[in-house]
This record gives structure tokens, C-alpha cells and sequence, in this order.
């Protein structure tokens, strides 16, 4: 009888002891899935479609891209392809495309890369333009845009060849930074 209550008591210790065993390797399990790198994505989104309207309604921005990763940290995303269509307050349309971008804070502020092309359909007032580079910040928001990277500009009977770029989309207004060199193409 002392034998067998011996040996429930050390079979009733020996239990106490796994259970403790089994609820500390899991509580430092799950401590460690919280202490993931933030790096880490904590969504992604296929085949998106984004459009932004101004306070009366009207779109004033269109974003498509096959696939966005989203990261906590810092509010960032990558792109593969995404594509713009921005739309000035005097209706000017400006497609932008590139074959990748990161965002900071949402899309305050993109990084577009590889083969980044800006393009601005004729117009009343304008002729067809478009601008490639390979690498260029877009600040939505703002309708502004800047490279510090070789851009070209082409216009109908116009190329021009330069080193860096501010771009205003609401005005038009392009400044070429550096080594500006264009060629006139009569037609």
C-alpha cells in the first residue's frame, strides 16, 4: 500500500512538472512570435485598385498595381507595377508607371523604380509629353515629383537629355537640375 501511494505521489510530482514544462516552452514560444522582426509584412493586397477624389467628389487620383506588401513599420509598401493617373484641379491628366515603388506614411511619398515614365496626353493647351528615368520620388499630395537620376523628356519634334528634375504636375512647371541638353527633331 506505501508502495503504490509512493508511486501516485511520484507519478502526481512527475505530472506537476510536465505541465510546468509544457506552459513555460509555450509561453516562450508565443514571446517569441511578439518579438518578430518588424520587417516583417503584416498584409498584402492583390490586383489593386485606389481611387482618390477632392472634396467636391471629382477623382483626382487613380492606383492600380497586381500586388502591394504592406510593413507596420514606419506605414510602408511595395509595389510591382503600379501605375498613376493623376488629374490636376485644371483637369490635366498625368499617367505614371514604373515597374516597382515603396511608400512611406501611406502614399505621402513614393519611390518609383525601373523604368519610371511620366506621360502627358495632347491637350487644348498642351502637345504630348513624356519623361523617363530610372528612378523618381512622387509626392501624390503635393503633384510634385524629383530625380537626382538621368531623365529623358520628349515632345513632338522635341528631345531633351538631362540630369536630375523638380517637376510641379499642377503647373507644368518642369526645372531640369543639371546638364540639360536638348535636340530639335523638325517633322
Amino acid at each position: 500500500m506505501i508502495r503504490r501511494n509512493a508511486f501516485i505521489t511520484l507519478l502526481f510530482i512527475f505530472a506537476c512538472v510536465a505541465s510546468w514544462w509544457i506552459v513555460h516552452q509555450s509561453t516562450n514560444n508565443y514571446a517569441n512570435l511578439k518579438k518578430a522582426p518588424d520587417n516583417t509584412p503584416d498584409f498584402y493586397m492583390t490586383d489593386v485598385n485606389y481611387i482618390s477624389t477632392n472634396k467636391q467628389g471629382k477623382v483626382n487620383m487613380r492606383f492600380t498595381t497586381p500586388k502591394l506588401v504592406h510593413f507596420k513599420i514606419q506605414n510602408r509598401a511595395q509595389y510591382i507595377s503600379p501605375k498613376f493617373e493623376l488629374i490636376t484641379k485644371s483637369n490635366q491628366k498625368w499617367f505614371i508607371s514604373s515597374k516597382k515603388g515603396t511608400s512611406k506614411d501611406g502614399i505621402n511619398i513614393l519611390n518609383l523604380t525601373g523604368n519610371v515614365n511620366i506621360h502627358q496626353p495632347a491637350g487644348p493647351k498642351n502637345s504630348p509629353f513624356t519623361l523617363t528615368t530610372s528612378q523618381m520620388t512622387f509626392y501624390p499630395q503635393k503633384e510634385t515629383m524629383h530625380t537626382e537620376k538621368p531623365v529623358t523628356m520628349i515632345q513632338p519634334g522635341t528631345r531633351v537629355n538631362a540630369t536630375g528634375l523638380n517637376a510641379n504636375l499642377k503647373t507644368g512647371e518642369i526645372k531640369l537640375l543639371s546638364r540639360a541638353r536638348g535636340v530639335y527633331e523638325p517633322q
